[in-house]
C-alpha cells in the first residue's frame, strides 16, 4: 500500500494492470514486464529484467531495441506509451531468444574448429557474445590484430565478404563475415585455414538470415503482444496524470473560493520579501476579517454564508493589481500581499479600497446583506523581517481596527504587541475568575423621580483582579464576548443577582425590581430556560426581573428574538431595549 500511495495508483487500478501483466506474461515469451510513468516511477511489474549484462548491443535499425546475453540471449524493447502525442509512460520487457543460442551451439558442417560469432562496436573495440571461439564467455576484443583489422572489422563497417586473415584471436582463419543488416552489429562464420573444405560461406548465410529474421519475428511479436497493455494502461496514466493536477491544486488552494490557501500565503510572501529585499522595496500584508459573520450563518445559513464569501473572495481580488495576492485563510479572514508599494500612503490608499469594497450590498438569496470589514496592516521590512512575524503583526493591527468599532483599517505599531500580549494575558486570566471568586456585583440604585423611591436595582459587573484590582467592564466584557466566556459569566451574573434579590426580601426589605444586562451572545434559544431554571433555583419572583437586551439581538435573529421575548413574556419576565 505505501507503494501505491507514493506512485498515486489505487488499489482497484493496481489490480486491473496486475491482471493485465499477468495475462501476457502467461500467454507470450515474454518472461519479465515493467510499467513506468513519466517520473520513472514503476506502475507495474512482472518478472525481473536482465541486470547489468556482460553483453548488451543495442539494434540501430530498430532504435528502442536492446540485444542482451546473460546467460542465455534476449531481446529487450522498451516502448513509450504517448497517445495523441502526449507521453504518459513507458513500457519495457525482455523476452528470451533461444533459437539464436542453438545456433551459436549448431556446427553442422564447420568441422571442428569452426565457430560463428556475433560482435558490436565498443569505443575502438568490439564487445562479441559468447561463441565457441570465446569459450562461450563475453569478450571485449581489439578491431586490428598486428594493425590489420580483423574480419569483424570489415563486418562492422558493413562491408560482407570472405578471406583468408588473423582473427581476434590470433589464429590464421578462413572467415565470412557480414552486417546484421543495419542493427549495428556484425557476423563472422570461421574455420581454421586447414579445414577449408568446408562450406563457411552458405553457412554463414543461412546463419545471418537465421538471426536477421529471428529478431525482427521477436520485434514484431514483442510489439503486438504488449499493444493491449498499452491501451489499457494509458487511460488510466492518464486519468492519474490529471489527479495529481488537481491533488496538488488542492493543496495550495481554498476549495471554496478557489483562493490561495494558506500554504501558498506563506510560499508567495516568503517569495515577495526576497525580490523586495532585492529591489529594496516594501511588501505590505493585510488582514482583513468580515464583521459580525457569524450572525450570518446564525440567520441565513452555513450555506448562505459560503456564498457570501465567494462573493467577497470576487470582490477583494477585483480591487486589487494584478501581482497582488489575495488568500483565504480561515473561515471568514482573507489575507492579502500587496508587494512593490511605494509609501504608507500608497497602501493606506489601497487600504481603503479594500474597505471600501463592501460599501455596496451583496445579493444573496434575493436578499441584500450589508456588510463591514475590519483589516490589519503591517509593512515589511519595517515592521518584521519573517513571515511569522508579519503574520502576528497584521493579525495584532486586525484586532485593534476591530476594538476601534470594526469597518476601518489600523497600521501596526509597536505598542500594539504590548497590548496584544496584555489582551491575551487578560482572556487567560479571565477564564478562571469564576472560580478564584475574583467576580463581583455592584448594585446600582434606580430611583423614581416622581416619588423618589427606590424602585429597583442594576446589577453591575466588575472584576476585582488581584493584581490590576478593579477592572472595569468595558476592559473586559468584550473580551468574554470574543472568547465566548460571556456565557458562563453571564450565567454567573443572573444567578448571584437573584440570589441577592432574595436575599433582599428575606430580610425584610421592600420587594425590588431587579435589572440585568444580557449581551448579544447570550441570547440563545436555551435562554429562556436558563432564566426559568435560576428563578426556580433562587426563589425570585419572575414580574421582580428585568432583563436589558440592546436592538442589534433583534436584528441579528428576528424570529428567534421575538420567540424568546415571548416566552419571556408570559413567564412574567420584563425584557427591555437600552441604546448600545
Amino acid at each position: 500500500m505505501a507503494k501505491l500511495a507514493k506512485t498515486g495508483i489505487t488499489d482497484a487500478e493496481s489490480q486491473e494492470i496486475g491482471r493485465i501483466l499477468d495475462d501476457i506474461i502467461r500467454n507470450t515469451p515474454i518472461v519479465a514486464l515493467v510499467v513506468t510513468d513519466t517520473r520513472g516511477r514503476i506502475v507495474g511489474k512482472r518478472g525481473g529484467l536482465v541486470q547489468n549484462p556482460p553483453f548488451q548491443a543495442p539494434l540501430a535499425d530498430k532504435g528502442d531495441a536492446v540485444l542482451l546475453w546473460k546467460d542465455a540471449t534476449v531481446l529487450r524493447i522498451r516502448v513509450p506509451i504517448d497517445p495523441r502525442g502526449e507521453r504518459v509512460g513507458q513500457l519495457e520487457a525482455d523476452v528470451p531468444l533461444p533459437a539464436i543460442d542453438r545456433l551459436f551451439r549448431d556446427y553442422a558442417g564447420l568441422g571442428q574448429s569452426g565457430s560463428m560469432g556475433v560482435c558490436a562496436a565498443k569505443g575502438d573495440g568490439v564487445l562479441c557474445m559468447p561463441s565457441r571461439a570465446n569459450k562461450f564467455r563475453v569478450i571485449e576484443a581489439p578491431r586490428h590484430f598486428k594493425g590489420v583489422p580483423v574480419p569483424m572489422s570489415y563486418a562492422l563497417d558493413n562491408k560482407p565478404g570472405v578471406m583468408t586473415a588473423i582473427d581476434i584471436h590470433g589464429e590464421s582463419v578462413f572467415s565470412s563475415y557480414a552486417p546484421i543488416g543495419k542493427s549495428g552489429l556484425g557476423m563472422i562464420v570461421k574455420v581454421q585455414s586447414h579445414e577449408l573444405y568446408l562450406p563457411v560461406k552458405n553457412q554463414l548465410g543461412y546463419t545471418l538470415g537465421a538471426i536477421a529474421l529471428l529478431v525482427a519475428i521477436g520485434i514484431v511479436l514483442l510489439r503486438w503482444q504488449i499493444t493491449p497493455l498499452a491501451r489499457s494502461l494509458v487511460a488510466q496514466i492518464h486519468e492519474r496524470k490529471l489527479a495529481e493536477e488537481r491533488f496538488a491544486h488542492l493543496a495550495h488552494h481554498d476549495s471554496l473560493t478557489g483562493l490561495p490557501n494558506r500554504v501558498l500565503f506563506h510560499d508567495r510572501l516568503q517569495l515577495a520579501m526576497i525580490d523586495a529585499e532585492r529591489r529594496r522595496q516594501s511588501v505590505a500584508v493585510v488582514f482583513l476579517d468580515v464583521d459580525r459573520f457569524k450572525a450570518i450563518n446564525d440567520t441565513l445559513g452555513h450555506d448562505a454564508g459560503d456564498e457570501l464569501l465567494k462573493r467577497v473572495a470576487l470582490r477583494l481580488t477585483g480591487c486589487l493589481r494584478a501581482g497582488d495576492t489575495v488568500s483565504r485563510l480561515a473561515g471568514d479572514e482573507f489575507a492579502m500581499i500587496l508587494p512593490g508599494v511605494e509609501s504608507t500612503e500608497h497602501t493606506q490608499h489601497l487600504a481603503q479600497r479594500l474597505i471600501g469594497a463592501f460599501t455596496e450590498s451583496f445579493g444573496i438569496r434575493e436578499q441584500e446583506i450589508f456588510i463591514t470589514a475590519s483589516a490589519g496592516i503591517t509593512l515589511f521590512p519595517a515592521d518584521a523581517s519573517t513571515v511569522e512575524g508579519l503574520l502576528k503583526n497584521a493579525d495584532t493591527a486586525m484586532y485593534r481596527a476591530k476594538d476601534a468599532g470594526r469597518n476601518n483599517f489600523q497600521f501596526y505599531s509597536a505598542d500594539m504587541h504590548a497590548q496584544a500580549v496584555k489582551r491575551l494575558t487578560l482572556e487567560n486570566q479571565l477564564r478562571g475568575a469564576i472560580e478564584r471568586d475574583e467576580l463581583v456585583l455592584h448594585y446600582q440604585p434606580i430611583v423614581n423621580l416622581v416619588s423618589g423611591q427606590v424602585d429597583g436595582m442594576e446589577a453591575l459587573l466588575r472584576w476585582n483582579h488581584p493584581d490590576l484590582g478593579l477592572v472595569p467592564p468595558m476592559e473586559f466584557i468584550p473580551l468574554a464576548e470574543e472568547s465566548g466566556l460571556i456565557i458562563p459569566i453571564g450565567q454567573w451574573v443572573l444567578r448571584t443577582a437573584c440570589t441577592q434579590a432574595r436575599a433582599w426580601q428575606d430580610a425584610g426589605l421592600p420587594p425590588l425590581r431587579l435589572s440585568v444586562n444580557l449581551s448579544a451572545r447570550q441570547f440563545q434559544k436555551d435562554l429562556v430556560d436558563t432564566v426559568a431554571t435560576v428563578l426556580r433555583e433562587t426563589g425570585l419572583e419572575p414580574q421582580r426581573l428585568d432583563l436589558e437586551l440592546t436592538e442589534s439581538v433583534v436584528m441579528q435573529n428576528p424570529e428567534m428574538a421575538m420567540a424568546t421575548l415571548d416566552a419571556l413574556d408570559r413567564m412574567g419576565v420584563l425584557a427591555r431595549f437600552r441604546e448600545r
